[in-house]
């Protein structure tokens, strides 16, 4: 019997480069995606949380008949630690006024409170209202609070009916801007919790190419 030589024809140096190229290619676009992928889970994640503990507070008002403040502070405290939020019952069935903390969070530290100067400003009646932190009351001021009233409502100053409670209705930008900077380098991850002062109602948008959009896109 004749053995026939078998002959394997193997990669040549070539193909073996072009395939290394295309999956270097391919996994740099990954590393990338994955990248704006992490920051937009900050910005949707603190929104999520934010919008949670104003329900928390309009509810706890509500059920207990009781007002209750929310503190959003954005600067550093005694610990090292900015994007604080407080939430506090106000028993005002009690002599003194009793004030109690029922609950302190911090948010993720290398996000931004604050609408991004490269964030256009909405001026339309259907979209969010300004940044609070823009708005002449609060411009300047690094830590701000506001009342959910029992019933509903929101008001800044003081809790309703009490002598300069105002209603509060104004915006909360969660941005990718850590340290707090004027820019941010994707203004389409940034996120708007919105808070309307006749119903405590919560309405959240997503930012796109300089139009905002309602809704949860991507929450």
């Amino acid at each position: 019997m004749i053995l026939k030589k078998r002959f394997f024809k193997g990669f040549s140096t070539l193909e073996v480069l072009v395939v290394l190229a295309i999956t270097l290619i391919l996994a740099t676009i990954a590393i990338a995606g994955f990248g704006g992928f992490r920051k937009n889970i900050k910005t949707v994640k603190t929104a999520n949380t934010l919008t949670a503990l104003f329900q928390q507070a309009r509810q706890r008002a509500i059920t207990n008949r009781i007002p209750h403040s929310v503190t959003i502070a954005r600067d550093f405290d005694s610990s090292g630690k900015r994007n604080i939020i407080t939430i506090s019952s106000i028993d005002t069935t009690k002599t003194p006024i009793k004030t109690d903390v029922i609950r302190q969070e911090y948010l993720l530290q290398d996000i931004s409170f604050m609408r991004p100067t490269n964030v256009a400003l909405a001026i339309a009646s259907n979209l969010p209202p300004e940044d609070v932190f823009r708005q002449t009351a609060f411009i300047g001021q690094n830590t701000i609070t506001i009342f959910f009233n029992i019933d509903g409502s929101v008001t800044s100053g003081n809790y309703f009916p009490v002598s300069g409670s105002n209603p509060f209705t104004a915006s909360f930008f969660i941005s990718d801007a850590p340290g707090g900077v004027s820019t941010t380098t994707n203004p389409n991850l940034t996120r708007v919790v919105s808070l309307y002062a006749s119903t405590g109602g919560v309405k959240t948008w997503s930012y796109n190419n300089g139009t905002y959009q309602t809704g949860n896109k991507n929450f």
